[in-house]
């Protein structure tokens, strides 16, 4: 079993860093497609692949950078949303990137003066490796 190590991940939104993340997750998911005939003697289902799809999920501390000013900037009041290059490097300079839907944005304060940063998506046509 290969281990990564996660200290070495980074997320990039198009060539710009997004300083202090701590967190992303990215979700491969694969639908079914029901394809139980009636009438056969069989009584167990069978199932055919669909369609893909990946999402994401990140987090960290908020500071400014400038890969969290584009996307906050495509989702405040007359920000334009749109899609947008992100790169999801685990180790190294290996990871997965693809064309993101930002769906949300969260900027967190805490009583504690500690603000978090966290946003979530979905590829637009899939993620491929780096």
């Amino acid at each position: 079993m290969a281990l990564v190590e996660g200290w070495d991940g980074n997320i990039k939104v198009g060539a710009n860093a997004m300083a202090n993340m701590s967190h992303f997750k990215i979700n491969f998911v694969q639908e079914s497609i029901d394809n139980t005939a009636y009438g056969t003697t069989v009584q167990d289902r069978s199932f055919l692949p669909g369609l893909r799809a990946h999402t994401v999920e990140f987090s960290g501390l908020y500071n400014g950078s400038s890969g969290q000013l584009t996307l906050t900037g495509k989702m405040k009041k007359g920000g334009t949303p749109s899609l947008t290059s992100m790169s999801f490097i685990t180790t190294g300079s290996k990871g997965y990137k693809g064309t993101i839907l930002v769906e949300s944005i969260g900027v967190d304060s805490n009583v504690d003066g500690v603000v978090a940063f966290s946003g979530s998506g979905k590829a637009s046509g899939g993620l491929s490796t780096v």
